[in-house]
Protein backbone atom coordinates (compact mmCIF):
# COMPACT_ATOMS: atom_id res chain seq x y z
CA UNK A 1 0.00 0.00 0.00
CA UNK A 2 2.71 2.58 0.89
CA UNK A 3 4.58 1.63 -2.69
CA UNK A 4 1.48 2.58 -4.68
CA UNK A 5 1.13 5.82 -2.30
CA UNK A 6 4.89 6.55 -3.03
CA UNK A 7 4.24 5.89 -6.82
CA UNK A 8 1.50 8.70 -7.11
CA UNK A 9 3.26 10.93 -5.22
CA UNK A 10 6.19 10.72 -7.27
CA UNK A 11 4.68 10.77 -10.49
CA UNK A 12 4.91 12.91 -13.70
CA UNK A 13 0.99 12.96 -13.91
CA UNK A 14 0.71 14.66 -9.82
CA UNK A 15 3.23 16.82 -10.94
CA UNK A 16 2.08 18.24 -13.99
CA UNK A 17 -1.73 18.79 -12.21
CA UNK A 18 -0.04 20.54 -9.39
CA UNK A 19 1.46 22.97 -11.72
CA UNK A 20 -1.45 23.35 -13.50
CA UNK A 21 -3.57 24.22 -9.84
CA UNK A 22 -0.44 26.48 -9.07
CA UNK A 23 -1.03 28.27 -12.37
CA UNK A 24 -5.02 29.02 -12.29
CA UNK A 25 -4.17 29.93 -8.73
CA UNK A 26 -1.80 32.75 -10.03
CA UNK A 27 -3.91 33.83 -12.16
CA UNK A 28 -7.08 34.15 -10.37
CA UNK A 29 -4.87 35.63 -7.16
CA UNK A 30 -3.17 38.17 -9.31
CA UNK A 31 -6.46 39.33 -11.18
CA UNK A 32 -8.22 39.47 -6.93
CA UNK A 33 -5.37 40.92 -4.79
CA UNK A 34 -3.15 43.18 -7.18
CA UNK A 35 -6.02 44.55 -9.65
CA UNK A 36 -3.70 47.41 -11.47
CA UNK A 37 -0.13 46.06 -10.82
CA UNK A 38 -1.24 42.33 -12.70
CA UNK A 39 -0.29 43.71 -15.83
CA UNK A 40 2.93 44.47 -14.69
CA UNK A 41 3.44 40.64 -13.54
CA UNK A 42 1.86 39.54 -17.35
CA UNK A 43 4.43 41.82 -18.95
CA UNK A 44 7.57 40.04 -16.75
CA UNK A 45 5.78 36.59 -17.65
CA UNK A 46 5.52 37.47 -21.27
CA UNK A 47 9.10 38.88 -21.13
CA UNK A 48 10.20 35.77 -19.28
CA UNK A 49 8.62 33.43 -22.08
CA UNK A 50 9.94 35.27 -24.84
CA UNK A 51 13.72 34.58 -23.61
CA UNK A 52 12.31 30.91 -22.97
CA UNK A 53 11.55 30.45 -26.44
CA UNK A 54 14.72 32.17 -27.36
CA UNK A 55 16.54 29.57 -25.68
CA UNK A 56 14.96 26.69 -26.71
CA UNK A 57 15.19 27.75 -29.93
CA UNK A 58 18.86 27.85 -30.16
CA UNK A 59 19.65 24.57 -27.87
CA UNK A 60 20.81 21.99 -29.63
CA UNK A 61 17.96 19.29 -29.61
CA UNK A 62 16.09 17.76 -32.14
CA UNK A 63 13.15 20.20 -33.76
CA UNK A 64 10.06 18.38 -32.57
CA UNK A 65 11.50 18.58 -28.65
CA UNK A 66 11.70 22.33 -29.37
CA UNK A 67 8.47 22.55 -31.01
CA UNK A 68 6.89 21.07 -28.02
CA UNK A 69 8.67 22.91 -25.43
CA UNK A 70 8.23 26.65 -27.40
CA UNK A 71 4.12 25.85 -27.84
CA UNK A 72 3.99 25.03 -24.06
CA UNK A 73 5.96 27.60 -22.88
CA UNK A 74 3.92 30.34 -25.15
CA UNK A 75 -0.01 28.96 -24.41
CA UNK A 76 0.92 28.54 -21.05
CA UNK A 77 3.52 30.91 -19.47
CA UNK A 78 3.68 30.43 -15.84
CA UNK A 79 3.09 26.91 -16.28
CA UNK A 80 5.95 26.72 -19.17
CA UNK A 81 8.30 28.53 -17.65
CA UNK A 82 8.39 26.39 -13.87
CA UNK A 83 8.02 23.27 -15.85
CA UNK A 84 11.07 24.19 -18.32
CA UNK A 85 13.06 25.20 -15.25
CA UNK A 86 12.76 21.96 -13.51
CA UNK A 87 13.04 19.89 -16.56
CA UNK A 88 15.85 21.42 -18.47
CA UNK A 89 17.58 24.19 -17.17
CA UNK A 90 18.30 22.84 -13.49
CA UNK A 91 18.85 19.58 -15.10
CA UNK A 92 17.71 17.36 -12.09
CA UNK A 93 19.10 13.72 -10.90
CA UNK A 94 18.37 10.84 -11.57
CA UNK A 95 16.91 8.91 -8.19
CA UNK A 96 19.72 6.63 -6.37
CA UNK A 97 22.45 8.04 -8.48
CA UNK A 98 25.53 9.45 -6.72
CA UNK A 99 27.21 12.70 -6.69
CA UNK A 100 31.13 12.40 -6.65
Amino acid sequence: MMTRFFKIIYSNKLFCLLMMIAQLSVLLLLSAWLGDYSKYFYTFMNFLSAVLIIYEINREEEPGFKLTWVMLIAIIPIFGTLLIYFCIITEPQKIGSQTK
